[in-house]
C-alpha cells in the first residue's frame, strides 16, 4: 500500500480503513464514527487527468477505469463533519 506525498492522512492511517464498510442512503450516511441523519449527495464525474491531479495517484492504481469515475462529496445538515467526505468510485450512490 502507498499514498500520495499529498495525502490527508498517513499510509498507514489509509491502510487502517482499507475493507472497512459504510452505509450511504438517502437516509443515512456512516462510516466509521462518522454518522449524519440528513445526508446530500453531490456527483461528479472525473476525467482520469483531473483525479490524478487531486488524488496524487493514477485511477488504474486504486482499482478504476479511467472513464468511469464518479466523486461523490457528502454534505451532512444534522451533524456537520469536520471536513467533506469524498469518495470516488465507479459505483453511483442511488
Amino acid at each position: 500500500f502507498s499514498a500520495p506525498d499529498t495525502a490527508e492522512m498517513s499510509a498507514e492511517a489509509a491502510e487502517s480503513i482499507l475493507g472497512s464498510r459504510g452505509v450511504y442512503s438517502k437516509h443515512i450516511a456512516r462510516f466509521e464514527d462518522m454518522q449524519c441523519l440528513k445526508p446530500r449527495y453531490e456527483h461528479q464525474s472525473l476525467d482520469a487527468e483531473t483525479f490524478m491531479e487531486e488524488f496524487g495517484v493514477e485511477p488504474g492504481q486504486v482499482g478504476l477505469a479511467d472513464d468511469d469515475i464518479t466523486r461523490i462529496e457528502i454534505t451532512c445538515y444534522d451533524n456537520p463533519l469536520e471536513r467533506a467526505v469524498r469518495c470516488s468510485s465507479r459505483m453511483r450512490i442511488r
